[in-house]
């Protein structure tokens, strides 16, 4: 099974979203993956958007945004 994942240093918070702006998922582990599941059940294919929140070692923050596209 694929997961999603993604590599910052000082990072801060990890959001998934679906269409319709819940949050899916959400975590502020550094060595967080999402592995396309919500509270415990596999979601439908789709188009998710996420927004990471991270810190830079010169301390200027930033919150980056896309899409996953999930396939089953």
């Amino acid at each position: 099974s694929k997961v999603f994942a993604l590599f910052f240093k000082n990072f801060i918070d990890f959001k998934i979203f679906d269409r319709w702006g819940e949050v899916v998922f959400h975590s502020q582990s550094i060595n967080a993956t999402w592995d396309g599941t919500f509270n415990g059940k596999p979601l439908n294919s789709a188009v998710y958007v996420y927004s990471v929140q991270v810190t830079y070692i010169d301390g200027r923050e930033q919150t980056q945004q896309g899409n996953i596209t999930l396939i089953r």
